[in-house]
């Protein structure tokens, strides 16, 4: 006889569906990563010779997965008052990636805003973390790096010469 494939419960996903024998997961929650149940019943209608019988499958949704690593230009160190810019790879396929946001352990030493890294500190260090978000297809993505604040290696100050003129002066009585 035939078979037919129907969904009997959802979990915590939604709009899952089935088209023959292919099921389809629906989005998740974008508020955490955990896995999602659906129940799916399977039905080999009768025949002559057989009686219909029906068995449930649970299936196990899961997000995709990506991980992300800082790039190699983002440095270990910057100098005081001077600035560099966070970047990450991304690898992994599948689903929609989330937003890439940076966040420090210590704005005191570096600070963060947006993707520009700023030493406020000539010494001293801070882990940098770099998050993915989740969205209803991906999971959350961290990573970290530490960063030092350091002295500069130049010194700013300029120093410039002039001529001088001595004169010696004599006194007599």
């Amino acid at each position: 006889g035939t078979v037919e494939y129907t969904i009997k419960t959802n979990g915590t996903t939604s709009a899952s569906s089935i088209s023959g024998s292919n099921f389809i997961a629906g989005a998740m929650s974008d508020k955490n990563d955990d896995d999602q149940t659906v129940v799916v019943t399977i039905t080999a209608k009768g025949t002559n010779d057989y009686g219909e019988k029906s068995v449930d499958v649970t299936i196990t949704v899961q997000k995709n997965t990506r991980t992300i690593a800082f790039k190699s230009t983002v440095p270990s160190e910057i100098e005081y008052n001077k600035t560099a810019t966070a970047a990450v790879d991304v690898s992994g396929t599948g689903g929609t990636q989330g937003s890439v946001t940076y966040t420090t352990s210590n704005a005191n030493i570096i600070a963060v805003s947006g993707t520009t890294l700023t030493a406020k500190a000539s010494s001293g260090e801070a882990t940098i973390t770099a998050t993915m978000a989740r969205t209803t297809t991906v999971k959350e993505a961290k990573t970290t790096k530490k960063i030092k604040g350091i002295q500069n290696k130049t010194n700013p100050m300029t120093v410039s010469s002039t001529a001088m003129t001595v004169k010696t002066l004599s006194v007599t009585d």
